[in-house]
């Protein structure tokens, strides 16, 4: 039998993994593997891209070591802390895991001098976003087309049917597993979370979406489902953290930024712009 002991697990983990529940291999990729119980997903791999709130990490060797053995659709049955494969030869214990946390932090006060840090940092990144820009500088959002601006001005909306329409707008827009417009959202609820700058309206119009409607990829669907629990990676939760600090060349939140960009094809962006956008009608509401 191989046995794999992972080194971290988010500490959300604990409201969806149950005792003697089934779980299958959803997905395959070069830095871990998907779990599925039928509704939730669960990651398990490399922190590569941050720790992530509904993952257990391993390190890169053991994670290519255990990836080798699986197939898509293979069955896991957890149980006494443990998955173990329907032919019990592989076996993944938490008995040694230690918890990390990936709640948002709900924040009292904003250092705007570290949102102008952020902005200046983010005009030295190259790449472009899932929407064909670079993410944006201020609240004009230059370069974005209409239904762009249309659809986030519909999410400070308080009115259900507007938010519905720019929820539409965003949710499983863009290409790959987690499309552009779920991290994009995943990354307006992270500042959401910290400051509440939205409407109540957004949260319960976007799980109304998710729960009775198929509209995007089971990944990005996951991530959108935690982000309405305020849980997001480490990353995120670092980079929003920095905001509140009062420091001139913030090289801390150079780091996060830099590392957040690179996330991904484009998500890092996606989540970035997310960001934001969400700190653009933070600092439109304090004024």
């Amino acid at each position: 039998m191989l046995v794999f002991y992972p080194q971290k697990k988010s500490s959300y983990l604990k409201f969806f993994l149950h005792e003697n529940s089934s779980w299958r291999v959803h997905s395959l990729f070069k830095n871990g593997l998907n779990l599925s119980n039928g509704e939730d997903l669960l990651f398990i791999g490399t922190n590569k891209n941050g720790e992530l709130p509904f993952a257990v990490h391993l390190t890169l060797s053991h994670t290519q070591e255990l990836i080798q053995q699986l197939h898509l659709n293979q069955l896991f049955i957890f149980k006494n802390n443990k998955w173990l494969s329907e032919d019990e030869r592989i076996k993944i214990s938490l008995d040694y895991t230690i918890d990390f946390c990936s709640e948002g932090e709900i924040v009292t006060s904003v250092d705007f001098l570290q949102i102008e840090e952020l902005t200046r940092f983010v005009n030295d990144l190259s790449g472009k976003n899932g929407f064909g820009n670079k993410p944006p500088l201020n609240h004009e959002l230059a370069g974005y087309d209409q239904r762009f601006t249309n659809a986030f001005n519909q999410l400070q909306s308080s009115d259900e049917n507007q938010i519905e329409a720019g929820l539409r707008y965003f949710i499983g827009r863009g290409e790959g597993e987690t499309p552009s417009g779920d991290d994009l959202l995943v990354g307006l609820l992270s500042v959401d979370t910290a400051y509440q700058i939205l409407s109540q309206n957004v949260r319960k119009q976007l799980n109304l979406l998710l729960s009775t409607e198929t509209l995007t990829t089971d990944i990005g669907k996951a991530y959108l489902k935690v982000s309405l629990s305020n849980q997001f990676t480490t990353t995120i939760n670092d980079l929003l953290s920095e905001l509140k600090t009062n420091k001139k060349q913030n090289t801390q939140l150079k780091y996060l930024i830099k590392q957040l960009s690179t996330t991904g094809h484009t998500s890092g962006l996606d989540t970035l712009t997310g960001i934001l956008l969400g700190l653009f009608i933070k600092e439109k509401q304090q004024y």
